[in-house]
């Protein structure tokens, strides 16, 4: 599974940078994770082909407990699309139609707080799906 998680800016603060080096290592065994800054609002199409399963993820979506994500996870695995795509963005940014949407914390949270969330809970759902405990 190749998971991409691309965001409208890049990410500057180290202890962010940190982290998502940490939870790319951790999530190796599971899948390969990217993140991308996008440069321009347009530039997404170029990411989105036919075998990609793409979430927007804002405030104001759908919130979900970390069990679900997991269930998620299985799911989207088993659609036969190889890539998942999460689009953390800004509520008023409207782009497209995505296959689901989700909302991190009700919260207005920075872009790259969210993005760190959102590895740690793709972390999360990998150790659920494989009962693991989390913290090994």
């Amino acid at each position: 599974m190749n998971i991409k998680i691309i965001i409208q800016e890049k990410i500057q603060k180290s202890f962010i940078k940190q982290g998502m080096e940490e939870y790319e290592k951790r999530l190796s065994k599971y899948c390969k994770i990217n993140y991308i800054p996008l440069k321009k609002l347009e530039d997404l199409n170029k990411y989105i082909k036919e075998k990609t399963y793409f979430i927007m993820v804002r405030s104001g979506e759908k919130m979900i407990s970390s069990e679900c994500f997991a269930q998620k996870f299985q799911k989207w695995g088993l659609t036969g699309k190889s890539d998942i795509i999460f689009f953390i963005t800004s509520q008023d940014v409207f782009f497209q139609p995505a296959h689901d949407y989700l909302s991190i914390t009700s919260m207005d949270v920075d872009m790259e707080l969210t993005t760190l969330i959102l590895y740690e809970q793709i972390y999360r759902a990998f150790t659920i799906l494989h009962h693991l405990p989390y913290h090994k």
